[in-house]
């Protein structure tokens, strides 16, 4: 928004010195045209023609040097904008590349997310759910790589965020069993805790559901018209 304002106040600024230009040229030359001797014989034959000839051309050239510049001006920002526009489809495409690869292993009919949106119950979770989860979270923690594109952006800065809560509530709230092949919110809770024993699967099922928004949100971006295929 402050960049087009300032186009339009750098427009009117080189229109106005365009005018004044214009102006004091025509004036000298009205004034140079009527000092010498042929506009002199001019005015005497044509009089009244010949001095509204000359008062024409002084006004009119303004007017003529500011419409020349205001096609000029539109012109620029046409070309300006068509640049800025086509940067911002390579970032987007760039991005979306990228963001493919991140996703990689969380593709929309991989495991992963098939458990988290269909199966996933918080009274035994996979051990190897989990550690999908955090094997995800650390190979992302190691890509120092940007993404320039806001919206592309915007979905994947939401999807490694709940990504990183999920992980942080399971942590917080749950235990492996003996066999390392689960984790359990602790069961003895129910009786000896019960408000932690529920809040444990309220804030656990709300991380889980975010997760699953956020992955649909990528799964959008990704798909999105336009959007390079594999």
């Amino acid at each position: 928004m402050s960049t087009s304002s300032e186009d339009r106040s750098l427009s009117g600024e080189s229109l106005g010195w365009l005018s004044w230009v214009a102006t004091i040229g025509g004036v000298v030359a009205f004034i140079v045209m009527a000092a010498s001797e042929s506009a002199r014989k001019f005015y005497e034959s044509y009089y009244l023609g010949g001095w509204s000839l000359a008062f024409l051309l002084v006004i009119m050239g303004p007017c003529f040097v500011r419409s020349l510049a205001r096609r000029k001006t539109a012109s620029l920002k046409n070309q300006l904008q068509d640049r800025i526009e086509d940067l911002s489809r390579e970032d987007w495409r760039r991005d979306l590349g990228l963001l493919q690869e991140r996703m990689a292993g969380w593709e929309l009919d991989s495991n992963f997310h098939v458990y988290l949106v269909e199966h996933v119950d918080h009274k035994r979770l996979p051990d190897q759910f989990v550690r999908q989860l955090e094997h995800q979270i650390r190979r992302w923690n190691r890509d120092s790589r940007e993404l320039w594109d806001p919206e592309v952006a915007k979905v994947w800065t939401r999807c490694r965020d709940a990504a990183e809560a999920y992980d942080e509530w399971i942590t917080f709230y749950m235990f492996s069993d003996d066999s390392n092949s689960a984790l359990h919110v602790a069961p003895e809770w129910s009786s000896t805790d019960p408000e932690r024993y529920r809040e444990a699967f309220e804030v656990l099922g709300k991380a889980a559901r975010e997760l699953a928004e956020a992955l649909a949100g990528v799964y959008r971006v990704q798909h999105a018209p336009g959007a390079p295929r594999s």
